[in-house]
């Protein structure tokens, strides 16, 4: 069967209407999305050029071939700005305008010279490809659509190679004209089928990053947005996992504010959500990057303490401990920060529990949030604004941990 190019342009155009349909419905499915909405232009931009250059004849087709190829440049470089806003970049729109321009200023300049201007159509779908390409592998973690997208594009950018230099060795007169036409339309549908692929990689990427979305959602709390009590779950048998594996312990601190409730009959509910956020900030104020925090519901919440026994050179390790040092500093912001509200300044306080994860009394974590919890109501026990330690090394004669106060 002998490929035609005019046959392959219907292909080209064939395929952008059914890649926009796909992205049309993924970019209006799923708004917020940005990505799709350049994949869905990248679509639609190139069934434009694909219609243009269906209608290259007549004393204009020379020109309405430019316009095509500067159509479809512009739309492989959608492509890529895309792929940019996908990783938390600038979409480059001042790049993709510059290299279409100049790919069409120089399709212009060389109108009477079809080769160089095969070179420059060729050239111009290569940069987006290359600049996707290594977008892609400056990456730290790609995943299956990212490979999938980064061979596709690799496969369509050694096409336009092709192009390229079968072009100049026409010129070079090392290669016939008949040769090249012979090899040209595999070359442009090799662009075709990698189009494809890579858009079923992009599709893979969408569809991989929409579920770490819905999975964040899932196990965030709206109000807060720390983790809620599902996405708590998750890491503390996460940690415990880990840290049977490396033996490196770790510390659980519930925290429950004393006063919500008088804020909330006396202030309103609105005021009570303030002092929970109000109370989020401070508590990711004294965490590290490797603790973790969540609200458990109402005004209680719980940090996952990397490290625990961590301290200052020389110190007392029971007094001076990551999660004693933690809690501290976290009763002294509370009482040096209050809630601002609706232009006035109302005081919190809180009562903490800490308790640190032993392998032969923890098997699940509910054993471990019921040690601290005991911890916490020994501290509201106590007259609040409290800490209290369940202290590993002392057991009473049932076996349950002895509380020691901390603060």
């Amino acid at each position: 069967m002998k490929l035609d190019f005019t046959t392959l342009y219907v292909v080209v155009l064939l395929n952008s209407l059914m890649l926009s349909i796909i992205w049309g419905s993924i970019a209006g499915t799923y708004r917020n999305f940005l990505p799709a909405r350049y994949w869905l232009a990248s679509s639609l931009i190139n069934t434009v050029g694909g219609s243009v250059l269906l209608h290259t004849s007549g004393d204009y087709a020379i020109l309405a071939a430019i316009a095509g190829n500067a159509l479809i440049i512009f739309g492989f470089l959608n492509i890529w700005m895309g792929l940019r806003i996908f990783f938390g970049l600038s979409s480059g729109i001042g790049i993709a305008v510059a290299v279409t321009t100049v790919c069409a200023a120089l399709m212009v300049l060389l109108i009477d010279a079809p080769r160089a201007r095969n070179m420059v159509y060729s050239g111009g779908q290569l940069v987006p490809m290359v600049l996707s390409i290594l977008l892609l592998a400056g990456q730290k973690s790609l995943g299956v659509g990212g490979i999938i997208t980064m061979a596709a594009m690799g496969i369509g950018a050694l096409s336009r190679l092709i192009v390229i230099g079968s072009n100049i060795a026409v010129l070079a007169q090392a290669f016939t004209a008949g040769g090249f036409f012979s090899i040209a339309p595999v070359t442009l549908l090799l662009v075709i089928c990698s189009g494809i692929v890579w858009n079923f990689g992009l599709a893979t990427m969408a569809i991989d990053r929409l579920r770490e979305e819905v999975a964040i959602l899932a196990a965030s709390d709206d109000l807060t947005s720390l983790a809620n009590r599902r996405g708590l779950n998750e890491r503390l048998s996460l940690a415990m996992r880990r840290a049977r594996r490396s033996g490196q312990t770790f510390a659980v601190m519930l925290v429950d504010l004393d006063n919500l409730k008088q804020i909330n009959d006396s202030l309103g509910h609105s005021a009570g959500d303030a002092a929970i956020i109000h109370t989020a900030e401070l508590i990711r104020a004294v965490m590290s990057q490797q603790d973790y925090a969540a609200r458990l519901g109402g005004d209680e919440f719980c940090v996952i303490i990397a490290k625990p026994h961590a301290s200052a050179p020389g110190a007392d390790a029971a007094s001076l401990s990551r999660p004693a040092q933690m809690a501290d500093a976290l009763l002294e912001r509370l009482a040096t920060t209050p809630l601002r509200f609706a232009g006035t300044t109302h005081p919190i306080s809180a009562s903490i529990g800490i308790a640190a994860w032993r392998p032969r009394d923890h098997e699940h974590h509910a054993d471990i949030l019921a040690e601290a919890d005991a911890a916490l109501y020994a501290s509201k026990t106590a007259g609040r604004n409290t800490v209290t330690m369940a202290i590993p090394a002392a057991i009473d004669t049932t076996g349950a941990p002895v509380l020691g106060s901390g603060a």
